[in-house]
């Protein structure tokens, strides 16, 4: 159900979690949240600078990288 709604996040939207609870990946140190309902996300704003690599991948699609726009529209394997 959640799913559903997040498509409708766009790129680069900054978000709040209210009670949500933090989860330590695996061997990666990657760390997610969870909600059990999707009112506990809050959208606040979305970030100016935030964006998707606009270069492309060998296979032909769109690169999914992101990026940091005050530095660059390309990731560090396009630019």
């Amino acid at each position: 159900a959640f799913h559903e709604h997040s498509l409708k996040l766009a790129t680069g939207s900054v978000v709040f979690l209210q009670c949500a609870k933090a989860k330590l990946g695996g061997g990666d140190g990657g760390l997610s949240f969870s909600i059990s309902q999707f009112e506990q996300l809050i959208r606040v704003g979305r970030s100016r600078d935030f964006a998707v690599c606009k270069g492309t991948r060998r296979d032909g699609q769109p690169c999914t990288m992101c990026v940091n726009l005050q530095r660059s529209e390309y990731c560090k394997y396009h630019a």
